[in-house]
């Protein structure tokens, strides 16, 4: 979730690189505030996002030790059926 949690504080960045700066106590609690909240309302779909890339990147990009790769599928795994 590294990549995804920067994207949205990048546009804070960059206001401050371009010359933003707070005058008042109020300006800098809206500045913050307008950085927190796209944070915490789209924590799920970022999630989401990371959980997928994570995904590809082992499935495209394997890995020798890593326990997806390291095993090879069983009948019963492949069809989805458990026999006891």
């Amino acid at each position: 979730m590294i990549i995804t949690d920067r994207i949205p504080i990048l546009f804070g960045i960059a206001a401050v690189y371009f010359g933003f700066s707070s005058t008042n106590w109020v300006v800098a609690t809206a500045f913050f505030a307008a950085l927190v909240v796209p944070l915490i309302a789209t924590i799920r779909q970022r999630q989401g996002v990371a959980l997928a890339l994570d995904y590809l990147s082992r499935v495209y990009v394997p890995d020798p030790s890593d326990e997806i790769h390291s095993q090879t599928p069983t009948v019963e795994a492949r069809s989805g059926i458990h026999i006891q």
